[in-house]
């Protein structure tokens, strides 16, 4: 067993160097404890389906931390954050903020409610209860969301919880493409009752399969509708990104020489330009 924790540390630490994240030792300690306690729950109170210690690594742990660089402001809300993700990962991350985690199953707030205690992380509050219920003030920063409902479902029950210039950061694995639809509606909406400063950061193209006919026409409707918002680097439908995560590693180390890693790369480039443009421009 000690063995295995090892071989996580290793690859945790491997992810990290990877995606140019720097944690201090402690807060390393923090994000691998507190999946290890997740698996020590599970067990009895089935809080996630996946099962194993790699895989929690990669798919909640690694998968939560992968949107620090969008994260602004001081004050963020998880909805729906089910066993603590991407919210428990972030505030470890990002101690100096305060995070606010919300679910309606209580067995949910019950863990990270005692794995936060545990390993002292104190800047999370928790709300059992749901979202569309809830009333705090101030308003957040950002309002985050992973695989929970749709995304215009989201963000309509979300809104009141945004403050102006704030942001949604939604992570969605497969193509939504009525999802999208329906969110220009819900931020036109807002951005007229609400938040006029309201916007889309960027959207990613991935699982991308230029000879599948559906690939291409959701990849123009996302064009058509969202222009320079959709980043121009696609994330491909590759074999060897698809097998990094069942051996635990981040594809640059898996195998740095696949079209899978080159399409981070450059996607990484991407946002890199974009950033610099943006600053200026202020």
């Amino acid at each position: 067993m000690q063995d295995n924790n090892e071989k996580l540390k290793k690859r945790f630490n491997d992810m990290l160097q990877a995606m140019s994240m720097d944690m201090t030792l402690k807060q390393k300690e923090q994000a691998l404890s507190y999946i290890f306690l997740l698996k020590k729950w599970n067990s009895t109170y089935n809080l996630t389906a996946i099962r194993s210690l790699d895989e929690m690594l990669t798919h909640h742990l690694i998968d939560s931390l992968a949107i620090a660089p969008y994260i602004q402001g001081n004050n963020i809300v998880d909805v729906g954050t089910g066993a603590g993700f991407p919210g428990v990962p972030l505030a470890v991350y990002f101690p100096d903020k305060r995070f606010t985690l919300v679910d309606s199953r209580g067995k949910k707030i019950r863990f990270i409610r005692q794995a936060c205690s545990q390993l002292d992380i104190h800047n999370v509050t928790l709300f059992d209860q749901r979202v569309e219920t809830l009333s705090i003030e101030p308003a957040f920063d950002v309002i985050m969301a992973r695989a929970v409902s749709s995304l215009g479902n989201v963000v309509s029950l979300c809104r009141h919880l945004l403050s102006p210039g704030g942001r949604f950061i939604l992570q969605k694995g497969e193509y939504p493409e009525k999802e999208l639809s329906s969110l220009l509606g819900s931020i036109d909406r807002i951005k007229k009752a609400v938040n006029p400063e309201l916007s889309i950061e960027g959207l990613l193209r991935t699982m991308y399969d230029g000879r599948n006919r559906l690939t291409i026409e959701v990849s123009e409707q996302l064009l058509n509708h969202f222009g320079d918002k959709v980043y121009q680097t696609v994330i491909p439908r590759n074999v060897r990104l698809a097998e990094a995560p069942s051996h635990g590693e981040p594809v640059m180390n898996y195998d740095k020489r696949s079209q899978g890693a080159a399409s981070y790369l450059a996607l990484a480039g991407e946002i890199i330009r974009r950033y610099a443009e943006q600053c200026s421009t202020v």
